[in-house]
């Protein structure tokens, strides 16, 4: 897949997300919607209890992990939006945010 030079910037994780969300979408047929969120909902029991639990995990891939956080502000709304973050999406705890949002995405 090739990202618009718009989005070259995007995180993998992100990216993936939007297309599995797409993908249940385009399909159409009722229900589908709820296994987005379930995955998306997956997603943040899974890097919590890796930050908090699998902690020698999580600092080999962050080995892996290729390019920074943009600040766009699009991992702070998956499931919901985070209550820190503005309304240009800016973090009002950037500097002290926790280990999960510190640490996302975690995988490649």
């Amino acid at each position: 897949m090739t990202l618009p030079l718009a989005e070259a910037s995007i995180c993998v994780v992100c990216v993936r997300e939007r297309e599995a969300d797409e993908a249940a979408t385009e399909r159409g047929a009722l229900g589908l919607a709820w296994w987005a969120e379930f995955r998306q909902a997956w997603g943040k029991l899974r890097r919590f209890w890796l930050v908090h639990f699998a902690r020698a995990y999580v600092e080999r891939q962050l080995v892996r992990r290729q390019g920074a956080c943009e600040r766009c502000g699009r991992c702070c709304e998956l499931l919901f939006r985070c209550p820190h973050l503005r309304g240009t999406n800016e973090c009002r705890v950037y500097e002290w945010r926790g280990l999960q949002c510190r640490l996302f995405p975690i995988d490649e």
